[in-house]
Parts: C-alpha cells; sequence; structure tokens
C-alpha cells in the first residue's frame, strides 16, 4: 500500500508536463516534500488498522523529516525562501507551514507521555489524532496545487481524488490493509530518486532539442 500511494503521488505530477524542471537541485527539495505527503497518506491508513504502534511511530518521525527536508534544502540554496514564512506569504505557502507544524503537533501529542497527560480516554485520543491528521493532509495538499509548479488542473483533481479515496478507505473500516514491510519502506526514497532523475533526462532532451542542428 505505501509504494502505490507514493507512486500515485509522483506519478500525478508527472500527467501535465513530465519534463518540466526547475534543476536538479529545486526537484530534489520539492521531492522531499511529495516524499512526505505521500507518507502522511499512507501513515492515515497504517494507524487506522496497523498494530505496529512502534514502527508507525518511526515512520511519522521519518516523513516528518522529509517535509523539513523540504522547506530546509530549498532554503540552504534560496535563503529568500524565508520570505515565504512570514505572515506576508501567499496562503498555499502558509497552508504548507501549517501542515508542517499539524505534523509536529500530531507527533508530540501521541508520544506517550503527553498523550496520558493531554487525553485520559483513547477514544478522544483519536478522534483529535484522526481531525489534527486530516487537517494536515488538507493543508498540504492546498500548499501543492496553490504552488501549481508540478501540478496543472487535471493533476489537481487526480491529486484530490486519491486524497479522497484514502479518507474515505480510512472511514469504512471494513477492509484491512496489509502494512507495509518496515524493511521494504525503506527503500521508498527510489522512488523520489527515480521523480529527479526522470527531470534530468528531461532537461537534457530539452537542451538537445534547443540547440541548433
Amino acid at each position: 500500500m505505501a509504494y502505490l500511494i507514493t507512486l500515485a503521488v509522483f506519478a500525478i505530477t508527472l500527467v501535465h508536463q513530465p519534463l518540466q524542471s526547475g534543476g536538479w537541485y529545486w526537484d530534489t527539495g520539492n521531492a522531499f516534500g511529495f516524499l512526505g505527503f505521500a507518507g502522511l497518506l499512507y501513515l492515515f491508513l497504517d494507524g487506522g488498522y496497523s498494530r505496529r504502534h512502534h514502527i508507525h511511530k518511526l515512520l511519522s518521525f521519518a516523513f516528518a523529516t522529509c517535509l523539513g527536508l523540504h522547506l530546509f534544502w530549498l532554503w540552504i540554496n534560496d535563503p529568500t525562501i524565508w520570505h515565504y514564512t512570514s505572515l506576508e506569504a501567499p496562503n498555499y505557502m502558509l497552508l504548507g507551514l501549517l501542515s508542517i507544524v499539524l505534523v509536529l503537533v500530531i507527533i508530540l501529542l501521541a508520544l506517550p507521555g503527553t498523550r496520558k497527560f493531554w487525553h485520559g480516554k483513547h477514544a478522544l485520543f483519536r478522534r483529535w489524532h484522526y481531525a489534527l491528521s486530516l487537517a494536515a493532509v488538507a493543508s498540504a495538499y492546498w500548499h501543492i496545487i496553490g504552488s501549481g509548479f508540478y501540478v496543472s488542473t487535471l493533476e489537481a483533481w487526480l491529486l484530490l481524488s486519491l486524497v479522497v479515496t484514502v479518507v474515505v478507505y480510512h472511514k469504512l473500516q471494513r477492509l484491512q490493509i496489509t502494512p507495509t514491510s518496515h524493511t521494504r519502506l525503506l527503500t521508498l526514497p527510489i522512488i523520489a530518486v527515480l521523480f529527479v532523475g526522470l527531470k534530468l533526462l528531461g532537461i537534457q532532451y530539452l537542451t538537445t532539442l534547443a540547440v541548433p542542428q
């Protein structure tokens, strides 16, 4: 399931203009973001049915790291990106920051110590965890489509369809997902690497076309 969701997220970004690229550095930074978003969707499903709570926690750390790398990787190359962390930033950028903050809050409130302090009943914790997770996914989605670089109108609808499918799949609670082996999950970044590689090939191809024969 994790592979399917991750492949779907990256594949959707390639529907309209698969060769569009901002250069290897920019594409790598955004690959971190797409990987983190795919991770949020997978954790949304895995959290409802998997008994591997320890693995779920570690995965949340890993995918949160991807979201953090998405921000800091782009900042290292372009310090002016911090302009987009102020209140004067476009709404889609603020929603991206909100998504990262929500993920950090979710992780903090889910730790054993804070969970017992803030939520005396498990059912209450699950409701808050679900609501905040849904808000994080929604914020990340609007951030992706708002930026508009990799996502056209068609791709925005396809991505929305994927998000809705995951949410409905989770709410039905009738289908048991088979959790992906945690060792196989370690190979998920390969999909992001292939994404960047495709963009690099696109740059080479377009450069070849631009050279007079």
